[in-house]
């Protein structure tokens, strides 16, 4: 097992805020969408481990619950990467972060264990922005926020959560397992290639460039179907 660097939990957070805003504009665009409801300050939600409940005109009406991951991992500057005053930017890897074990004192199961959510949203996005003009622009508005953040060649994961489980807990030790400190505790993850998941799970679909999808949608054109 390898140890990975200190996680700091509020950074992670703010990264997480900004993945979920640009995903839930993108998911407000796909064919049938009705509504999202962010749960995530909702402790009966919380202790489920899902985010969003997603409302489609499908059969009526259906609800689907949503769990959302965001992974820096996906950038390919390296200058950029190495620099402290850039924390939402990582070098990619074209590999999941599979957390097992979110507690490693208490025992506490990871996400892929505990998230009764029915879909996963994996979302790779590296965002070339410091911390301080992330801020900045948050001052002048959430539009201005997203249309600045300067995003290229970001990925999203949708996948059946409770298919990846079943897989994922049959092949688990087949994969190098890391460790994140955090005050007092470690967050243990199998690193898993993106391929190996793709080729496994039978409802999984891959979005390239969400982020260009949301700021500048296509004129008059529907995005394609299929989730």
């Amino acid at each position: 097992m390898s140890e990975g660097p200190r996680f700091e939990f509020e950074r992670q957070r703010r990264f997480t805020d900004l993945g979920t805003r640009i995903l839930s504009r993108f998911l407000m665009r796909r064919p049938r969408s009705l509504r999202l409801e962010n749960v995530e300050h909702d402790r009966n939600f919380q202790r489920r481990d899902i985010d969003l409940i997603w409302h489609r005109a499908i059969r009526g009406h259906e609800q689907t619950t949503l769990e959302i991951k965001c992974d820096a991992h996906v950038g390919v500057d390296g200058a950029l990467a190495r620099s402290d005053p850039y924390p939402y930017y990582a070098l990619r890897t074209d590999n999941f972060a599979v957390e097992t074990v979110s507690n490693d004192g208490s025992g506490m199961p990871g996400w892929v264990f505990a998230s009764e959510a029915e879909m996963l949203l994996y979302y790779f996005v590296a965002i070339p922005r410091t911390v301080a003009e992330i801020e900045e622009l948050s001052r002048i508005g959430e539009d201005y926020l997203l249309a600045n953040l300067g995003i290229v060649g970001d990925r999203l994961y949708v996948l059946d959560l409770p298919e990846l489980r079943d897989w994922f807990t049959l092949v688990q030790h087949n994969y190098h397992e890391v460790a994140a400190q955090n005050e007092g505790y470690r967050t243990l993850s199998r690193l898993v290639p993106c391929q190996d998941v793709v080729d496994a799970i039978k409802h999984c679909r891959v979005f390239d460039d969400v982020y260009q999808m949301v700021i500048n949608p296509p004129a008059g054109s529907e995005p394609a179907g299929g989730f």
